[in-house]
């Protein structure tokens, strides 16, 4: 297994607030911080600051997720512009010889979920909604109920509002335009994982199948996915398995 480097020019503060200050405040886990070191010349020939995941736990024996720190060891991206921040201000890197693999990317709060094969040949663990963690309180009535617990009412409601889009199309043909659902998409990859859009547009994790099958997971796809085919609506939406 084996993680990413990023790469930030300049001289950055050497804590995690330099990734969120370039927009990669997702990648952070608080239960799996990023180390840091100096880095004389980056992939732009400057001086820089480069972050990395060293698994130090079960002593020492997952350091196999660190690549190499050597920039020409690594091939890699520059940031694109996004959101007003400026194309460049962090590079993305991973080993010539090493793969990025969801296993060097887990999160420490791992929920688990329907497993997923995505555009880069991996099998990543999508959330499903309905079992994240809920409590037990009350209702409107006063009565005793179990609620999904607040962190993650979005999420839900997120995904319940795709099943019904995919509900409708299969009613009446309504193009649920599935290219809107690659933040919620890349949301659920995030929860298991230290991706966001970056990271997830420069791996090349979904496709015309995959992006929906990463948003139905959300809602258990095999239930959907399989009335989808036996009404021969997968290949209207343009979506086909090979």
């Amino acid at each position: 297994m084996s993680s990413y480097l990023v790469y930030i020019p300049g001289q950055p503060i050497r804590t995690e607030q330099a990734l969120r200050d370039v927009g990669l405040g997702e990648i952070i886990d608080p239960q799996f911080p990023a180390a840091c070191c100096d880095l004389s010349s980056g992939p732009d020939g400057s001086h820089g600051l480069l972050f990395y995941w060293q698994d130090s736990s079960n002593g020492g024996a997952g350091l196999s997720l660190l690549p190499s720190l050597r920039a020409e060891d690594n091939d890699w991206q520059p940031a694109k512009a996004y959101d007003g921040k400026p194309a460049g201000r962090f590079w993305l890197g991973k080993s010539k010889v090493k793969p990025v693999t969801p296993d060097g990317l887990l999160r420490r709060n791992y929920y688990g979920g329907l497993p997923v094969v995505l555009d880069d040949g991996n099998e990543w663990a999508i959330p499903v909604a309905r079992q994240l963690p809920h409590s037990y309180g009350i209702d409107e009535f006063g009565r005793p109920a179990r609620k999904i617990q607040s962190a993650y009412i979005n999420f839900f409601d997120q995904s319940q509002a795709w099943l019904d889009k995919f509900r409708q199309y299969a009613r009446d043909r309504t193009d649920p335009n599935v290219a809107d659902g690659w933040y919620f998409a890349v949301e659920a990859i995030a929860m298991n994982y230290r991706v966001n859009q970056d990271i997830a547009d420069w791996l090349q994790l979904m496709g015309d199948f995959t992006l929906p099958m990463a948003i139905a997971a959300t809602f258990e796809m095999a239930h959907t996915l399989e009335s989808l085919k036996k009404n021969g609506l997968m290949e209207s939406l343009g979506i086909t398995s090979g």
